[in-house]
């Protein structure tokens, strides 16, 4: 699967939408969110659980910006659209 618009249209609209927590603010927390989910052949995203997070809120924040995503291009198999398993990683850190 990949985001229609690319790799820096993704990082874009994380960083567009990304709203670090208070409490992530108030302990200086950085770091990586890797959520997991299915996009599916229509192109939408389910199936989201977090398998790396953060605390303080940003596991939330970032399930919440994944949530506000357009639909993926999916992935296919001999040219077929199919469902797929997928990680995305949501980027947290102090100058935001």
């Amino acid at each position: 699967p990949t985001y229609k618009e690319g790799r820096d249209a993704l990082a874009k609209f994380i960083s567009g939408n990304l709203v670090m927590p208070k409490a992530a603010k108030e302990k200086n927390i950085s770091g990586m969110v890797y959520v997991d989910c299915m996009i599916m052949k229509d192109g939408s995203i389910t199936k989201l659980k977090v398998r790396q997070g953060l605390g303080y809120g940003c596991d939330e924040e970032a399930v919440r910006i994944i949530k506000l995503m357009p639909n993926w291009e999916p992935g296919r198999a001999n040219g077929q659209a199919i469902d797929m398993e997928y990680m995305i990683m949501i980027p947290f850190n102090m100058q935001k």
